[in-house]
């Protein structure tokens, strides 16, 4: 825990507590690293020809990762044990798997991931998404669902999560926003880092726009059974902060 503490209200448990720093996604799971952070308003202002083009932009200095002064050392030290171990092997398999195809374009792949506890991973990208955004996205329903390691009782008819890997590019931490689009309007948050990407739809009904595989079935699971889960992803690649915007660099104009 860093000692570095302040008081707010914790994003997954809602007490007004002293709050720890929370690397999303998690230090095991290729966060550990020095990173450049930039100011998400400079990037939308940037001047420069490409979007992914930043130089002359300030960033920050993080030498241990991507962290968010957001939860408290309870919930901190309770997901630390029940989720983040099994989340980690997930996209590290994954992780193996982008590497060793270097293609750099978007394809579709299937993946099998063998002898995984999914109820812990979906539960762990939930918490992420909390961990990003403001004070309670979700119903008291979502919030009783993290804070008890067995419970399967998610809301799916008001909440789907999509899921892509991420080959590489600008990673994106986006809070709620609403898009229209072609198909409607969209309300969502948005979380890649490489290998993998996750879309929050708070909306049952599947847009065209969202691209990836609905996870949200991973929810059904008990917590002590393990299996295979089986996925055909998308494989993206992002060069702006725009929520969904996949499209290669020569895509561009």
């Amino acid at each position: 825990m860093n000692d570095n503490s302040e008081m707010g209200i914790c994003r997954t448990c809602l007490d007004n507590v002293k709050l720890t720093d929370e690397h999303v996604p998690p230090r095991s799971a290729n966060n550990s690293h020095p990173i450049k952070l930039y100011n998400g308003l400079d990037l939308i202002s940037n001047k420069n020809d490409k979007p992914w083009d930043v130089n002359g932009l300030r960033y920050d200095n993080k030498q241990k990762g991507r962290t968010f002064k957001s939860i408290c050392a309870k919930c901190n030290n309770n997901f630390g044990s029940w989720y983040v171990p099994y989340y980690a092997e997930f996209v590290n398999e994954i992780y193996d798997r982008i590497i060793i195809n270097p293609q750099n374009q978007n394809v579709t792949g299937e993946f099998v991931i063998k002898n995984m506890c999914s109820l812990a991973i979906f539960k762990h990208v939930i918490t992420m998404f909390m961990v990003i955004n403001s004070i309670k996205i979700f119903d008291d329903t979502v919030y009783d669902f993290i804070s008890s390691r067995e419970s399967t009782v998610f809301p799916s008819d008001k909440y789907r999560v999509y899921m892509y890997a991420f080959r590489g590019g600008m990673e994106r931490f986006l809070p709620v926003s609403v898009m229209r689009k072609e198909d409607g309007i969209l309300k969502i948050s948005e979380i890649s880092t490489i290998p993998v990407g996750f879309v929050l739809c708070f909306n049952s009904n599947r847009h065209s726009s969202v691209k990836g595989a609905d996870i949200t079935f991973m929810s059904e699971s008990n917590y002590d059974v393990k299996h295979d889960i089986k996925l055909n992803m998308n494989i993206y690649q992002s060069h702006t902060i725009i929520p969904l915007d996949y499209r290669a660099k020569d895509e561009f104009d």
